[in-house]
């Protein structure tokens, strides 16, 4: 059954992240201004982990509610996913493979058929093969590395993870050369820049400073011999931590702009930063309010994301 002609050319993925974000941005100004006079579901909707909502639970959201450990699910989803991406694309553009006419498809109904390529195939490929060593650090991370507390998640936030990486890998090759509608063989690349080994060499210094931030976590949790002897929060130090409450999504913000930079001119890869933007930037702010909250000998000087600003 065919979609309606009216929805055949829409671009759903750019639809979507736009209805996430701003759904995000009004329900994260609604808690940040307004949350004494909200319903308790609208709380529950955006507050998870360790500042979820405390107060009385609509028995409703209960049975849509996960362990924080089930973030580990898209993270299986989105390694071998963006990783087959990659596969493809090299192939494509070294290989001389031809695009499989279901992801052609694929990407017409995320981005419309009338996609043209704005990004040379280099570009392309590094940003994925970039994604694609993030999504199996944090398969890593999330399964041998982090302890995770017995934290709640709603539907929502579960969902949103994996929208978040099916987009994600969706739009760096949606206005990829032969990808596109009107893409050009890799042999009309035009190579790699200094600005593009620059965000490079600035993803991989995030990279690394998110995986120590994941393993100082890990180990508020455990004893001298690696042994988890607690699910308990304690305020953590070293690293980015000396600057900022949310070390884990300053790197995410990083890395991201990072492929932005490699991805200029690709319009659905803006979606997926403003997306990435409002959401890091509302969990910054809402886990650096709790640390202030909790503990009363919290450093007053670090911020929330960017040191010694906010």
């Amino acid at each position: 059954m065919e979609l309606p002609a009216i929805l055949q050319d829409l671009p759903h993925l750019k639809v979507i992240l736009a209805i996430m974000t701003v759904t995000t941005l009004v329900l994260g100004l609604l808690v940040n201004l307004l949350e004494p006079y909200l319903p308790a579901f609208v709380i529950q909707a955006l507050r998870y982990g360790k500042f979820a909502y405390k107060g009385p639970k609509q028995s409703w959201i209960k049975p849509i509610e996960f362990p924080k450990s089930y973030f580990k699910h898209f993270y299986y989803f989105a390694a071998f996913y963006t990783s087959y991406i990659t596969y493809l694309t090299f192939f494509v553009y070294y290989g001389n493979a031809s695009v499989p006419h279901w992801f052609i498809k694929f990407l017409d109904l995320l981005a419309s058929s009338k996609r043209e390529a704005t990004v040379s195939s280099g570009r392309v490929l590094v940003a994925l093969l970039l994604l694609s060593l993030q999504c199996w650090r944090r398969l890593y991370e999330t399964t041998c590395v982090s302890v995770f507390s017995s934290g709640k998640i709603n539907l929502a936030q579960y969902l949103a993870g994996f929208f978040h990486y099916l987009f994600a890998a969706a739009a760096i090759v949606a206005e990829a050369p032969v990808f596109a509608s009107k893409g050009k063989r890799v042999s009309e690349d035009d190579g790699l820049s200094a600005i593009s080994i620059a965000a490079v060499g600035i993803f991989l210094w995030a990279f690394i400073h998110q995986y120590r931030t994941a393993v100082i976590l890990a180990d508020l949790r455990k004893d001298g011999k690696g042994k988890v002897v607690t699910t308990k929060h304690r305020i953590p130090e070293g690293d980015w931590f000396e600057a900022v409450s949310s070390p884990h999504l300053l790197a995410e913000i990083l890395m991201y702009l990072t492929l932005t930079m490699l991805l200029w001119n690709n319009t659905c890869w803006l979606f997926i930063l403003v997306w990435v933007l409002v959401n890091q930037i509302e969990t910054a702010l809402l886990s650096h309010w709790w640390y202030k909250d909790t503990f009363k000998d919290y450093p007053k000087e670090r911020r929330a994301l960017i040191p010694w600003i906010f």
